[in-house]
């Protein structure tokens, strides 16, 4: 049995280098090999933050038809990313609600968080599938489809040749007769994709305020709590139609430090909304202290988004003590969730590697990296990168992107491809950094 492992193929991004006139499919089904059983697609596959659900279930219909007419035997596992975490909320609410209510009955409870376990231990239960779904039926074999809930539903015709679409989210347990993998896309190693879940309970504790939030969160009320920004920043802005555009043009000059970009809308705010909202006259003290207030909170934030670091392209991302932070956060939780998976006949070892994406940095399995964690534990770190097309600093294009390959001895490898990046010369001495390090200073 193999198992092949790819994240952020971003169908819709007009940079996606795996349909289009330059594709590359070719070299990823070179990497994919003969005999594949298993393809775990890790997040941010379909990119609604800035396409549109046309554009980008059309690149990605595309992609999946040659996929599946190549391989019709393949079982395709999902696991949702950031990008495209509207796939989980839109099952959960066929699921959980549109299917009970079309028969009369009430909806059912969201189920937030529903690990995927794929097991390849050599002393696995044979009875039992190599995939499982342990929170929604531990024992159904994969040929079961009008039983398996947590699948095909509305994307099997997304994946109509395929053998079998499962989705699992946010995390993917991989384990092999030596090592327990945690395999999850990365969003929450983010700090605004995990932002109310880090806050939320100091803000809001549980016994404080009305009902509260518990601390520590579980992994699938962490994932409860992050929603309601997670789904603002995906389909909440990427399908707004004339408003998207906006709003990626102000990101994008956040993320690239456009000084001027930035001054001028929040010029606009200030004059736009804020004045208004006061309506002093321009003598009033009141008018000079909200002035003032202004001045300073503007002069703040501008700072803040001038000093923005993009989680994507950060090559130093595991390196960053917050991260590491984040990090040791969700492995404690998903130690929690593995606790409550465990059964008669069924127990996980704890996971003791990372594999995520998200920073379309790949770290590939042999120059995995030992990541210490502020909690004392060690782990084993890699990264699948990505397939959008990217430029070095002398315009020379490259993919950075991986597949990772598990045997079905356990043995792992990663392959990159595609065009890889061009090394920069070595320069006979370094030169000094900007004076102001990136950021803006007044």
């Amino acid at each position: 049995m193999r198992t092949a492992i790819i994240s952020d193929l971003h169908f819709g991004d007009p940079e996606c280098s795996l349909v289009g006139n330059h594709s590359i499919y070719s070299d990823l089904d070179k990497a994919l090999g003969a005999d594949l059983d298993y393809l775990v697609l890790l997040g941010d596959v379909l990119d609604f933050s800035i396409s549109s659900y046309q554009q980008t279930y059309s690149k990605a219909h595309e992609f999946f038809d040659r996929l599946c007419q190549d391989r019709p035997q393949l079982n395709i596992v999902y696991i949702p990313g950031n990008h495209d975490a509207d796939i989980w909320h839109l099952l959960e609410h066929e699921i959980n609600v549109v299917k009970p209510v079309a028969k009369g009955e009430n909806p059912r409870k969201f189920r937030f968080s529903v690990p995927g376990v794929l097991d390849l231990r050599s002393t696995r239960n044979a009875s039992r599938p190599a995939f499982v779904l342990p929170h929604v039926n531990p024992s159904l074999p994969l040929d079961d489809p009008d039983k398996y809930k947590y699948g095909d539903v509305f994307l099997k015709g997304l994946v109509g040749k395929c053998n079998k679409l499962l989705v699992a989210f946010p995390n993917l347990y991989l384990v092999t007769d030596e090592r327990c993998l945690l395999i999850t896309h990365g969003q929450y190693f983010d700090a605004y994709w995990s932002l109310l879940g880090q806050i939320g309970p100091k803000i809001a504790p549980q016994g404080k305020v009305g009902e509260g939030l518990p601390t520590p969160l579980s992994l699938s009320d962490f994932v409860a709590v992050n929603f309601p920004l997670n789904q603002l920043a995906c389909s909440g802005i990427g399908q707004a139609e004339p408003l998207t555009d906006v709003v990626r043009f102000v990101q994008r000059a956040v993320k690239d430090h456009d000084s001027k970009e930035i001054d001028k809308y929040l010029k606009c705010v200030d004059r736009i909304v804020l004045d208004p909202q006061f309506g002093f006259a321009p003598y009033d003290p009141r008018e000079w202290a909200t002035d003032i207030g202004i001045w300073y909170g503007k002069r703040k934030l501008r700072k803040a988004l001038s000093s923005y670091g993009n989680p994507r392209d950060d090559n130093l991302f595991l390196q960053n003590e917050k991260v590491l932070k984040r990090i040791d956060d969700y492995w404690q939780m998903s130690l929690g969730e593995i606790k409550g998976l465990a059964g008669p006949d069924f127990k996980l070892p704890e996971p003791n590697t990372l594999l995520f994406g998200h920073t379309h940095v790949p770290i590939l399995w042999e120059n995995r990296e030992e990541v210490s964690l502020p909690g004392g534990r060690k782990i084993t770190a890699a990264n699948t990168g990505g397939w959008l097309r990217k430029c070095d600093d002398n315009e020379n294009e490259y993919v950075p992107a991986a597949v990772f390959l598990i045997e079905d001895n356990g043995a792992i490898s990663s392959i990159p491809v595609g065009p890889q990046p061009v090394p920069a010369p070595e320069k006979s001495q370094p030169q000094p950094p900007d004076d102001d390090g990136g950021l803006i200073v007044d």
